[in-house]
């Protein structure tokens, strides 16, 4: 029988994401509005990085678009070419270039990426996508 105990730990790490990564706790809003639509963001933002890290370990051939937008891959390709990785087209990859964002230093003896890792590189690769997204308009003329 399925219980809300057996999901404990995926609950707990959860939270630690939001502490850790989020700093949901150090979240200083003027009004209550404010701080609920903060913290929704961050609620998605934290499960977003759960599901990286889980699909990253245990899914690891699908294709990247099942996790990143267009423009995330297109950023993801870009960084890859220019550093010699392989191209991002399965979520391994463009989750292990994510965790490269973040730190990860990827030698045999590291534990895949972990929940800090990840949260810092999808902090980076997030300002890296606006950066792309500015420079299009700029040079297209899109307002």
């Amino acid at each position: 029988m399925f219980t809300l105990y057996s999901k404990r730990w995926q609950i707990e790490e959860w939270h630690r994401v939001l502490k850790s990564g989020c700093r949901i706790e150090k979240l200083a809003n003027k009004t209550a509005d404010r701080l609920r639509r903060a913290t929704a963001i961050n609620l998605v933002i934290a499960w977003r990085i759960m599901l990286m890290k889980q699909m990253y370990r245990k899914s690891p051939e699908l294709p990247a678009r099942v996790l990143f937008s267009d423009t995330e891959i297109l950023t993801l390709k870009a960084f890859a070419k220019n550093e010699g990785y392989p191209p991002p087209d399965t979520v391994g990859t463009a989750v292990f270039i994510v965790a490269k964002f973040g730190g990860y230093l990827a030698r045999k003896s590291d534990p895949p990426p972990g929940d800090q890792i990840l949260w810092r590189g999808y902090s980076t690769l997030q300002s890296m996508c606006r950066g792309f997204e500015l420079s299009m308009e700029l040079f297209h003329g899109n307002s």
